[in-house]
């Protein structure tokens, strides 16, 4: 059934309904097609928006989902708090950010039941104080219509954790990465100043790196089993973790460890970076003939502690909303794994896995489990 939707306001009292909450702190992309039909509805944390370098990530990601949903047209609407002023800098940034892609019908900020366009210089359409909130459209699709994108704090918060945390995460992260730093250091090949042989400590030496890239590992897995059972570890520990992500070898053995029964090729990844058995893991998230589909408990916890680290350590942000973004392409859920990966790459510009991730959602490359079906 189709609901014609009449005026602006309107619009925005569908809004709430389509999504199923009212978006207070987001601004929502309404995405409108060359029928008049609404394309994609996407949801932004407004906080993003007012971050320079993290608004033109999502605000990029935003226009190539618009794009493959063939929008040509959208209305921002901007959800604030009830004594609020009508006015919304956020707004102002992702309208600039968006304009130069595609075409910006309207720009709206809603507070305490009533909205507004603060470009608009007819008092007579927008006063000061905004119009009063219509009731919405009889008919409109309750949440969960195919149409309504959820991007930002349900899914990927990337906010920062207060000062003092992060100061205690990132403590913990120097002294681990020290650790990881004298184990590399006593891996260096020596070689024998009189015959020109390696040196025979050597062996002694790889399996020291080898041993802290297992610890960090084990130190991964074991967050995500509490991570599933709501339990987050602590700033330290997550220092501790962020370390262990930014190691790349620990950081593949994690995604490794995302297969169901690979926890031994994930070992023995870390204790030799050229073991066998990595392409034959990660064809279960890539070929159909071979797919598996990732548990959603399994998922929501891994995007929930990369959340976690994200907000406490920088050094961890991008390898772990990168593992979230691939974890969520896995799933099937592209719009959300977008903007994990435009938040990977805004911590990380240039990060070479989210890249690559990145590449592959706008490529539509679906995982093996979707190909299959």
């Amino acid at each position: 059934m189709s609901v014609h939707v009449r005026t602006p306001g309107e619009l925005i009292a569908s809004i709430p309904v389509l999504l199923g909450f009212v978006p207070l702190d987001s601004i929502v992309v309404v995405g409108i097609g060359t029928s008049g039909r609404v394309a994609p509805i996407v949801r932004l944390d407004r906080d993003d928006c007012l971050i320079a370098e993290l608004a033109k990530s999502v605000a990029s990601a935003v226009v190539g989902h618009l794009a493959r949903a063939r929008a040509t047209s959208v209305v921002l609407v901007s959800f604030r708090h009830g004594g609020e002023p009508l006015q919304c800098v956020a707004l102002d940034t992702l309208r600039s950010l968006l304009g130069g892609h595609i075409e910006v019908a309207d720009a709206w900020v809603v507070a305490s039941g009533r909205f507004r366009a603060p470009e608009c210089p007819d008092r007579g359409c927008c006063p000061d104080g905004g119009r009063a909130v219509p009731a919405a459209p009889v008919g409109v699709p309750a949440y969960g219509s195919p149409h309504v994108t959820s991007h930002g704090s349900r899914e990927i918060r990337a906010s920062r954790a207060p000062g003092d945390r992060r100061k205690r995460a990132r403590a913990a992260y120097k002294r681990a990465w020290r650790a990881r730093a004298t184990a590399q250091q006593a891996r260096g090949a020596v070689q024998n100043l009189t015959g020109g042989s390696p040196d025979p400590r050597e062996p002694e030496r790889r399996a020291a790196l080898a041993r802290w890239r297992l610890e960090k590992l084990d130190g991964w897995r074991e967050a995500l089993s509490h991570a599933a059972a709501g339990i987050l570890p602590s700033d330290a520990e997550t220092g501790k973790l962020a370390a262990g992500l930014s190691d790349i070898v620990v950081r593949d053995a994690a995604v490794i460890s995302m297969v169901p029964g690979r926890g031994a090729v994930a070992n023995a990844l870390c204790e030799d970076p050229a073991t066998p058995g990595v392409r034959e893991a990660l064809s279960v998230m890539i070929a159909a003939e071979a797919a598996v589909r990732p548990r959603e408990a399994d998922v929501l916890a891994l995007v929930a502690l990369a959340e976690h680290v994200a907000s406490l350590c920088d050094e961890g942000a991008a390898p772990a909303l990168t593992l979230a973004g691939l974890a969520l392409w896995w799933s099937g859920d592209d719009s959300t794994a977008e903007h994990a990966i435009a938040c990977a790459l805004a911590a990380g510009p240039g990060y070479r896995l989210a890249e690559l991730v990145a590449c592959a959602l706008e490529a539509h490359m679906p995982p093996g489990w979707i190909a299959a079906a």
